[in-house]
């Protein structure tokens, strides 16, 4: 049986022939743990950064959770010092993370993490690229050890094999993935804006320290206070069927999760489970009708949605019919607002839930029928705006995904 060609499906044209097979260390001549023991005596408020496994994922360096070790410890833990181009690979846990140092973290220091220096000819930017292709992925779940807690030693990652194309190329590759990142990090950034923003105008709309006028730009009459039950027609909670009755569980009808309302979010168009007719009439569950606010009052307490499909619900969740008058959207960003209080209504317990009538006791001030709209429709504008810049975000990633099994070998 011949041996697979080492050459990428996806090249730069003035590159050819295949790429070697070295082992790591002749390219990463120093691999070395970083320091491993406490080291909380160090902690200071203002220092050294102090890189842990935490703060490594998805190829970066990130921020959070980011603690900082005076600068003594610092010079004395001469083999976790850092120095521009160098890998960072979390070696117990989530491992196989890694990161390049950049000018950022340059002369900065680490915990228990693995920490390789290169030769004057390699571009770590590759590598990380490599390392989190399914070629590179497949080296290091080689060397992994370890059932409930994963491991990698430096020993292993030392005498591990890697592809090694000309430094050339490997420069080009970098950088040509680097922009893609750029790209994605610009998206991300613009994403998390966008949510910034929103949340902003919420808290000034529903607080009324912004006010929406007509159309012909008279003022709206004065927001009046409304139970949440009062503004509904029906506000019931659904039911489960008995998990241990097959044909409960054979039917068409779509049973809602929570995890469903977590991963689509506003709109529901599809739930995880379904349950039988059956099901329904021998449960406290019923049919929930379109264009119902679905509200969370177990485990993720306070998350809400409207279903775009008939469905079925747990106990879990409250379905709330939105009597004419009302806007649905309008009622739904209010719930949204609102959540940042729910707090102090959760019932103490393993997990903290709400029941049905303290949802229903929820005091919203609700503006005129038109002002409610103005205010939906503007809201549903933002939304429209972060879900058009989520897709681009998950098309580059998935770009880049591809580009990360086409590019290496």
């Amino acid at each position: 049986m011949s041996e697979v060609a080492q050459v990428p499906q996806l090249r730069f044209p003035e590159f050819s022939g295949e790429w070697e097979e070295k082992r790591f260390d002749s390219l990463y001549p120093t691999v070395r743990n970083g320091f491993v023991g406490v080291a909380t005596p160090y902690y200071v408020e203002e220092g050294v950064p102090y890189l842990q496994g935490k703060n490594i994922k998805s190829g970066a360096i990130n921020r959070n959770g980011l603690v900082y070790i005076n600068e003594s410890f610092h010079q004395k833990s001469k083999k976790s010092q850092l120095r521009q181009n160098d890998i960072v690979m979390v070696q117990s846990g989530h491992v196989g993370e890694c990161a390049v140092i950049t000018e950022e973290f340059e002369d900065t220091n680490c915990h228990a993490l693995l920490v390789s220096t290169p030769t004057h000819d390699i571009d770590s930017k590759f590598y990380i690229n490599y390392f989190y292709s399914k070629f590179g992925r497949k080296k290091i779940y080689r060397i992994t050890t370890g059932n409930t807690i994963k491991h990698i030693l430096s020993s292993d990652l030392k005498i591990q094999t890697v592809s090694n194309p000309s430094y050339q190329e490997q420069q080009k590759i970098a950088a040509f993935l680097t922009a893609v990142d750029s790209k994605i990090e610009q998206l991300s950034k613009k994403k998390a804006l966008l949510g910034e923003y929103k949340k902003g105008l919420m808290q000034q709309i529903f607080s009324q320290a912004i006010r929406f006028k007509a159309d012909d730009g008279s003022e709206f009459p004065e927001w009046k206070e409304r139970r949440l039950g009062d503004v509904c027609s029906k506000a019931k909670s659904g039911g489960t069927p008995r998990s241990t009755t097959k044909e409960y569980y054979d039917g068409d009808i779509p049973f809602l999760a929570i995890s469903d309302i977590t991963r689509q979010g506003k709109y529901l168009t599809s739930a995880s489970k379904k349950i039988s007719q059956l099901g329904i009439d021998n449960s406290a569950s019923w049919i929930v009708p379109i264009d119902t606010i679905i509200y969370s009052m177990y485990a993720s307490v306070g998350f809400v949605s409207i279903n775009k499909i008939p469905l079925a619900t747990s106990q879990a969740v409250i379905n709330l019919i939105v009597k004419d008058g009302y806007s649905i959207e309008f009622i739904y960003y209010h719930l949204i607002e609102v959540k940042k209080t729910i707090h102090k209504f959760i019932e103490t317990g393993t997990q903290g839930n709400l029941n049905a009538q303290t949802v229903k006791s929820l005091i919203l001030n609700i503006p005129s029928l038109p002002e409610q709209a103005k205010i939906a429709n503007f809201l549903s504008s933002i939304d429209n705006k972060i879900e058009q810049v989520g897709k681009q975000l998950d098309e580059s990633k998935q770009f880049k995904k591809a580009l990360l099994q086409q590019m290496f070998v």
